[in-house]
């Protein structure tokens, strides 16, 4: 506390109105003395000028007239009290859009040269600090917010020379995630999967069936979590889990889930009707409803081909629409089968969330081709298929050793008649 004491106004005063006769300053018990030798019959007041670090000024005056006393007493006496208040503040958090209080932010107050003056933990109050000094800057920093909210810029206030209650308000975002489930190429929204958020705890924070809208979630604390599919919708694939990381900030974050569809796959299997052997080098074209050819495929040595994957059906706004219809069809037999001029038809059925990929097999034979003539010994016929044998002249041989032995009787039997001519 600093005090003058100066004088107010006199006739006889000698000294100047307002002007200052003595400055002093409190001592540790809060007093101060001021002897001078002042003229009689002045007005004088006594006012403070500074107030204590952490209190407020007064603007009272006290004033006195010194008087001519008894001449026993050489000093006149004059005693006053001046009521100092403390500065105080009022610290709210609050929430941007309700104005709420807002509890469990971790806040401080520091001095320009960084001295913590406060710290405390925000309550569904505000909070009161006394005692700040007048004209100094101080600046409020919250160092971690409450659960569900951004942290907030800190703020810079300077402390008035007042009684009053200073209202400072610090006002805290809350953390906003969008999130999205798509098809695989990320344009789709799908409708009908069932979503969980997941802390990093394994708990459950959120569950959710998705729409054609993303879904918007507030207040997520800072920190990471799993986004997880707990089913998907007909016609496609369980996806993964996927990790996320809501930071510290109010800027939308987004997260992404994209699912993919099943995919169907045709499986050909060739063999010889007759004895099952497999055929290698048959030729097959798959097609589409229009007769588009989307693949040419060409069994193995095992007699074996396998297509590439395709949708099983139509979708409509990501839904689950009509299965599509693919076709069959044998373009090129082995020499010496018959060509198979079925068109088989191809229809991939869903079978859950846990099946990506929807097999259709087709076991499928080939005849072999009957000749048009049996062939002579001059004329053979067909061409006997690759790797056949068969010796044709074991017949032909055969028929000429019993030609040869009926005229070997025929030519005994004349003989045998010659000689019993003779004899007769």
């Amino acid at each position: 506390m600093l005090q003058q004491i100066s004088c107010l106004h006199s006739a006889r005063c000698l000294i100047e109105a307002d002007e200052l006769i003595e400055l002093k300053a409190a001592d540790a018990n809060g007093q101060i003395k001021f002897i001078a030798d002042l003229p009689i019959d002045g007005k004088y007041y006594v006012k403070e000028i500074y107030a204590p670090d952490g209190f407020v000024t007064t603007e009272e005056k006290q004033e006195f007239t010194f008087e001519y006393g008894d001449v026993n007493e050489p000093v006149m006496i004059y005693n006053f009290t001046f009521e100092n208040e403390p500065t105080t503040v009022e610290i709210t958090k609050a929430d941007l859009t309700t104005g709420e209080e807002i509890p469990g932010a971790y806040l401080k107050v520091a001095d320009k040269d960084g001295n913590v003056i406060d710290e405390w933990i925000s309550t569904e109050e505000p909070h009161v600090i006394k005692e700040l000094v007048v004209g100094k800057t101080y600046t409020l920093t919250e160092t971690k917010p409450a659960d569900g909210y951004v942290t907030a810029e800190s703020i810079e206030f300077v402390i008035e020379n007042t009684a009053e209650v200073q209202k400072h308000e610090m006002l805290d975002d809350v953390t906003k995630v969008k999130i999205s489930k798509t098809d695989i190429t990320g344009d789709v929204k799908i409708p009908g999967a069932k979503l969980t958020i997941l802390d990093e705890d394994d708990q459950v924070v959120e569950s959710w069936t998705s729409t054609n809208e993303p879904h918007y979630v507030e207040k997520l604390p800072i920190g990471k979590y799993t986004l997880r599919e707990e089913q998907a919708p007909k016609g496609f694939v369980l996806s993964n889990d996927v990790i996320f990381e809501v930071v510290d900030t109010a800027e939308i974050q987004t997260v992404a889930m994209k699912d993919d569809t099943a995919k169907g796959k045709v499986i050909i299997n060739k063999t010889d009707a007759d004895n099952e052997e497999p055929l290698k080098g048959v030729e097959f074209e798959l097609r589409d409803s229009d007769g588009k050819v989307l693949e040419k495929l060409v069994t193995d040595v095992a007699g074996h081909a396998e297509s590439g994957l395709y949708e099983i059906a139509t979708y409509k706004n990501g839904e689950f629409g009509d299965p599509i219809k693919y076709y069959l069809v044998e373009t090129k037999a082995l020499d010496g089968y018959t060509l198979d001029t079925t068109q088989h038809e191809i229809v991939f059925e869903y079978v859950d969330q846990n099946t990506p990929i929807i097999e259709v097999t087709k076991n499928l034979t080939n005849k072999e081709k009957i000749p048009e003539n049996p062939g002579t010994p001059g004329n053979p016929g067909s061409n006997p298929k690759t790797g056949d044998d068969t010796n044709l002249w074991l017949p032909i041989a055969l028929m000429l050793a019993a030609g040869s032995m009926v005229a070997g009787i025929l030519f005994g039997s004349r003989k045998k008649k010659k000689l019993n001519k003779k004899e007769d």
